[in-house]
């Protein structure tokens, strides 16, 4: 019974963990990509 717990409670966390890094990690790639061009474009004038 315990084995079983602890299976689901770390299978919940990996898919927590996937889930938050699969919406986190694009959206903050996204938004380093989008600074960096605007702030090259602003010194590039």
């Amino acid at each position: 019974m315990l084995n079983s717990y602890s299976f689901y409670f770390v299978l919940f966390i990996y898919l927590f963990l996937s889930i938050y890094f699969g919406l986190l990690f694009p959206l903050f790639i996204s938004l380093v990509s989008a600074y960096y061009t605007i702030y090259c474009k602003w010194h590039s004038n």
